[in-house]
């Protein structure tokens, strides 16, 4: 069996082989649909293609940042790559291409004399994250959860626990409605709402966020969906389809007695079922209880669960590559302040 890499920047060799291929594993954020918004960070994608037989068979998708400030100093300072999503395989020999592709990133971070790199799971497994020789400098696990919906939605209610169906029974005698709609202002208003009642919470970007909308809007790729009640809307969830899997990406709940949270999320599931979707994932949850952070580890993660979720490992790994060179950056980062 003959096997090979190929190494490109900016796109893929073939945009719709590549994006085949990550749907595959339903992976929108390996797929190119995910370039565009990367934009707004400057960060450019390096593609990794691995071919058996001449044919695409596996793949990683990398992105790639440096300063350009201060010219060739701060560049060299400041080298930065990121895998986000995991290693894209077919199922064919697996275990030669995943070796394959770990040797030639490593090989292409050592050439290219990257400072600093990041590998960040998103739909879980561990194995199909890009490993380094060296321990990485900081580790965040987590588990990424989700719930298979290509069943009845009578068996995938079965799974909610008790106080997440008694929240969606209270919703619907309330008479709170599910909306789809793609407004992105109302969207960002309400993102602006719920972070307010938060104590310390920082909503994400809103030109991010925007950014993400008006290049994924006309694709068919990005839906935006409330709960409303008297008018109000009360809950919002902004999700990402690729494949037969959907993902929710950012959304929040303003508090209220309606159950409108948990109706949203069941509404949801129900709506990509009917459109063909196998998995709908609901991001990060903790393994543990974190006493520094029991927002997410207890309250977020609880929400989650309570619809009965699968949860695969998974973890956010940092690798410091030139240590002095990053201690340089972060010196200068800090005298920018």
């Amino acid at each position: 069996m003959q096997y090979s890499l190929q190494v490109h920047h900016n796109h893929p060799s073939d945009m719709e082989a590549w994006n085949k291929l990550c749907a595959i594993s339903g992976n929108f954020f390996q797929s190119t649909y995910y370039d565009e918004p990367q934009k707004f960070f400057h960060q450019q994608p390096v593609y990794f293609e691995a071919y058996t037989e001449n044919q695409l068979t596996g793949g990683v998708k990398l992105y790639r940042w440096e300063s350009r400030k201060l010219g060739i100093f701060s560049s060299a300072i400041s080298k930065y790559a990121i895998q986000f999503g995991e290693i894209i395989l077919t199922g064919l020999n697996e275990n030669r291409l995943l070796q394959l592709i770990n040797e030639k990133v490593n090989s292409y971070l050592c050439s290219e004399k990257i400072v600093k790199f990041t590998a960040t799971g998103v739909y879980g497994n561990e194995s199909l994250l890009i490993k380094l020789a060296l321990n990485p400098n900081f580790v965040f696990r987590f588990n990424s959860a989700y719930v298979s919906i290509d069943d009845t939605f009578e068996n995938i209610q079965s799974g909610f626990n008790e106080n997440t169906k008694r929240n969606i029974k209270k919703a619907i005698k309330a008479g709170v409605i599910f909306k789809e709609e793609n407004d992105i202002g109302k969207f960002l208003e309400l993102e602006a709402k719920v972070y307010a009642q938060q104590q310390g919470g920082k909503p994400p970007s809103p030109d991010f966020v925007r950014r993400i909308f008006s290049s994924l809007s006309k694709t068919g790729k990005l839906q935006i969906h409330f709960a409303e009640l008297n008018n109000e809307v009360w809950s919002s969830a902004f999700c990402v389809t690729h494949g037969q899997c959907a993902y929710y990406i950012y959304g929040g709940t303003i508090r209220n007695n309606f159950g409108t949270g948990q109706f949203l999320f069941s509404e949801l599931m129900k709506y990509y079922r009917e459109r063909g979707i196998k998995k709908f994932f609901f991001g990060q949850v903790a393994p543990a209880i974190d006493e520094s952070n029991r927002k997410f580890s207890e309250g977020i993660s609880n929400f989650k669960r309570g619809f009965g979720t699968e949860e695969i490992e998974s973890s956010k790994k940092i690798y410091i590559l030139k240590p002095f060179k990053n201690k340089l950056w972060e010196i200068l980062l800090t005298m920018k302040k």
